[in-house]
This record gives C-alpha cells, structure tokens and sequence, in this order.
C-alpha cells in the first residue's frame, strides 16, 4: 500500500506539470569527487515539455519545436530544434519522468506524511540513463499538491542538484519564446 502511495505521488506530479506550468526559483549545485562544488541561482518555468530558464548567465526556452538560448555576455541568440536527448539533458522534468519508466523505486515517506523522499534507480541502463546511477526526488505536500523542493542525479562521483524554493502553480498565458530584439540571431533550425 505505501508503494503505491509514493508512486502515485511522484506520478501525480509528473501529471500536473502535464497540465499546468510549475514555477520556481532554482539553486542549482554540481558536486564532484575531487573538485569544488559550484552553485548558481535562477529562475525556471516547466510546462509538459515546454520550459523557461534563467541560469548562469543563459536564459532558456522549449516551445514544444523551438529551442531558444540567449547568453548574456556574448548577447546571441541561438535557435535550434533539438532532439529528445537534447531535451532531456536541459530539462530534469522530462528526465526524471524518463528515468521512472525503467526505474526500481524505493521511499520514504515521513511519519507526518507531508514530505517524501523517492529514490529512482534505472533497472537497466539505456542510452538515455547510461551514466546515472539513480535519481532523488524530493516532494513536500502544499495542500492538496505534491511540488518538488529538490531533484538530484547520481552520476557515478558527480551529483548535480536542483534545490526549488517558492514553488508554485504559475497562470497558463506564460509565453516559451524568448525575445531579444538587439541580440545576434543564430539561427540553426
């Protein structure tokens, strides 16, 4: 029964962001066996597939064909149209959601049962998950919603984490395109 509680959990939260846009502001944390660990903030918007990012001095935006990056110190636009691993490397949604489908799963879940922790281990490592060795996600109950507050993937000594604070449901007229009139338009579709 608590298998099947943890499950739905994780996949009712893939299924919302299906059908509303979820928003939050991102700490992003990549830790390595022997290096330092670099951290950066920003902001991101994730609906379905679609997505908007703003990190490291990029913004990012999926349309559902269109792939729109914006660097900030070079002021270049560059537009593609990416493939599914493409997608999945950028977006930790679709690659979570990915890595579920193949994935042994073990949780727990918190006596108060607000909080849960879901761990992803993929049974089989396919092309998409060859370097991961699991992936950690963090939900905490907001009323009759489960939001993340963290997703982590293991890849061998190296984890990047993605810590989400003022997690909310945004309003669906959000815009996925990214407009910089005076930016260099490299245009690679």
């Amino acid at each position: 029964m608590r298998l099947l509680l943890i499950l739905s959990i994780l996949q009712s939260l893939f299924t919302a962001v299906e059908t509303k846009p979820l928003e939050a502001d991102i700490n992003l944390t990549v830790t390595e066996q022997r290096a330092q660990p670099f951290s950066y903030n920003g902001h991101g918007v994730v609906y379905g597939k679609r997505f908007l990012a703003a990190l490291m001095g990029y913004e990012l935006a999926y349309d559902g064909r269109t792939m729109y990056v914006w660097a900030e110190d070079t002021d270049e636009l560059t537009l593609t149209t990416p493939s599914e691993q493409e997608l999945l490397e950028v977006n930790p949604f679709l690659f979570a959601r990915e890595v579920y489908k193949v994935s042994r799963e073990t949780e727990k879940v918190a006596a108060d049962g607000r909080t849960a922790v879901i761990t992803l281990t993929p049974a089989e490592q396919t092309a998409t998950q060859r370097q991961t060795t699991r992936v950690v996600v963090r939900v905490s109950r907001e009323g009759n919603d489960w939001l993340p507050t963290d997703i982590e993937l293991h890849e061998g000594t190296k984890v990047t984490k993605l810590s989400f604070s003022h997690v909310r449901w945004a309003d669906t007229d959000i815009v996925f395109v990214l407009d910089h009139p005076s930016a260099f338009l490299n245009d690679l579709r």
